[in-house]
Protein backbone atom coordinates (compact mmCIF):
# COMPACT_ATOMS: atom_id res chain seq x y z
CA UNK A 1 0.00 0.00 0.00
CA UNK A 2 3.17 2.63 1.01
CA UNK A 3 4.10 2.04 -2.50
CA UNK A 4 0.93 2.94 -3.94
CA UNK A 5 1.16 6.20 -2.55
CA UNK A 6 4.20 6.95 -5.09
CA UNK A 7 3.24 9.79 -7.63
CA UNK A 8 1.43 9.31 -10.86
CA UNK A 9 0.28 11.73 -13.23
CA UNK A 10 -2.64 10.31 -15.40
CA UNK A 11 -4.93 9.20 -12.27
CA UNK A 12 -5.40 6.03 -9.64
CA UNK A 13 -5.65 3.37 -12.28
CA UNK A 14 -2.32 4.13 -13.48
CA UNK A 15 -0.72 4.03 -10.12
CA UNK A 16 -2.40 1.02 -9.27
CA UNK A 17 -0.99 -0.20 -12.78
CA UNK A 18 2.46 1.10 -12.08
CA UNK A 19 2.69 -0.84 -8.54
CA UNK A 20 1.24 -4.52 -10.01
CA UNK A 21 3.71 -3.95 -12.81
CA UNK A 22 6.57 -3.33 -10.18
CA UNK A 23 5.34 -5.65 -7.30
CA UNK A 24 3.13 -7.79 -8.36
CA UNK A 25 5.92 -10.13 -9.84
CA UNK A 26 7.47 -10.17 -6.32
CA UNK A 27 4.31 -11.24 -4.68
CA UNK A 28 3.17 -13.53 -6.36
CA UNK A 29 7.07 -15.23 -6.76
CA UNK A 30 6.54 -15.11 -2.81
CA UNK A 31 3.00 -17.23 -2.95
CA UNK A 32 4.77 -19.44 -5.63
CA UNK A 33 7.92 -20.09 -3.66
CA UNK A 34 6.29 -20.94 0.22
CA UNK A 35 3.95 -23.33 -2.48
CA UNK A 36 6.49 -24.71 -3.33
CA UNK A 37 8.53 -25.37 0.18
CA UNK A 38 5.30 -26.41 1.77
CA UNK A 39 4.49 -29.28 -1.14
CA UNK A 40 6.55 -32.10 0.27
CA UNK A 41 3.62 -31.68 2.91
CA UNK A 42 1.18 -33.05 0.30
CA UNK A 43 2.43 -36.05 -0.13
CA UNK A 44 3.30 -36.73 4.02
CA UNK A 45 0.95 -40.16 5.23
CA UNK A 46 0.18 -38.28 7.97
CA UNK A 47 -3.13 -36.16 8.68
CA UNK A 48 -1.13 -33.48 10.98
CA UNK A 49 1.18 -32.80 8.11
CA UNK A 50 -1.46 -32.54 5.61
CA UNK A 51 -3.81 -30.12 7.51
CA UNK A 52 -0.72 -27.91 7.87
CA UNK A 53 -0.41 -28.25 4.05
CA UNK A 54 -3.91 -27.59 3.54
CA UNK A 55 -3.54 -24.22 5.88
CA UNK A 56 -0.66 -23.00 4.26
CA UNK A 57 -2.30 -23.11 1.14
CA UNK A 58 -5.17 -21.75 2.54
CA UNK A 59 -3.27 -18.87 3.73
CA UNK A 60 -0.74 -18.10 0.68
CA UNK A 61 -3.86 -18.40 -1.89
CA UNK A 62 -5.72 -15.73 0.15
CA UNK A 63 -2.92 -13.43 0.64
CA UNK A 64 -1.67 -13.55 -3.13
CA UNK A 65 -5.13 -12.78 -3.85
CA UNK A 66 -5.70 -9.68 -1.85
CA UNK A 67 -2.23 -8.52 -3.45
CA UNK A 68 -2.85 -8.79 -6.55
CA UNK A 69 -6.22 -8.65 -7.29
CA UNK A 70 -8.76 -7.62 -4.02
CA UNK A 71 -6.41 -4.51 -3.05
CA UNK A 72 -5.41 -2.98 -6.43
CA UNK A 73 -8.98 -3.23 -7.45
CA UNK A 74 -9.95 -1.06 -4.01
CA UNK A 75 -6.93 1.62 -4.13
CA UNK A 76 -8.01 1.87 -8.05
CA UNK A 77 -11.65 2.87 -6.77
CA UNK A 78 -11.43 4.00 -3.63
CA UNK A 79 -7.50 5.07 -3.13
CA UNK A 80 -6.15 8.93 -2.90
CA UNK A 81 -6.04 11.04 -5.61
CA UNK A 82 -3.16 12.38 -7.75
CA UNK A 83 -2.15 15.59 -5.88
CA UNK A 84 1.15 17.36 -7.44
CA UNK A 85 2.30 20.43 -6.26
CA UNK A 86 1.88 22.22 -9.63
CA UNK A 87 -2.14 20.67 -9.97
CA UNK A 88 -3.36 20.71 -6.22
CA UNK A 89 -4.24 24.14 -3.63
CA UNK A 90 -1.67 24.35 -1.10
CA UNK A 91 -4.44 23.51 1.57
CA UNK A 92 -4.70 20.14 -0.04
CA UNK A 93 -1.18 18.97 -0.58
CA UNK A 94 -0.69 19.92 2.86
CA UNK A 95 -3.13 17.70 4.81
CA UNK A 96 -1.95 15.12 1.89
CA UNK A 97 1.53 15.55 3.49
CA UNK A 98 0.46 15.60 7.00
CA UNK A 99 -2.08 12.44 6.53
CA UNK A 100 1.05 10.17 4.93
CA UNK A 101 4.43 11.16 6.76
Amino acid sequence: VRYYESPATNGREDKMKETLQTMGSSVLMGGLSTFLGVLPLAFSTSSLFSAIFTAFIGIVSLGAGHGLILLPVLLSMFGPEVCTRLGCDANKLDSLQRRFS
